[in-house]
């Protein structure tokens, strides 16, 4: 668990580009799209994508700096809030 906690960083920091192209290589190369926009009090926005087939990411913007935070294969839209 510590060498997860301590490689997480670094591959973080290597997924961050420029918001518009990073979303862009997101609809393109995996076929997500924006399903969810959400300001933090701290001024970032996360977008959550998600392509049919159920893969989906988190990415953090800040300062029009789009990084990922987390992706996975399996998704399910839940609409019984």
């Amino acid at each position: 668990m510590t060498l997860l906690l301590l490689w997480r960083p670094a591959v973080a920091q290597s997924l961050c580009a420029p918001a518009p192209d990073f979303l862009h290589r997101f609809e393109v190369k995996l076929g997500e799209f924006v399903v969810l926009r959400g300001d933090t009090s701290n001024g970032r926005q996360i977008v959550v994508t998600r392509a049919e087939d159920g893969r989906w990411s988190i990415i953090e913007i800040t300062e029009d700096v789009g990084c990922l935070l987390m992706e996975g294969e399996a998704s399910e839209f839940d609409n019984g809030i």
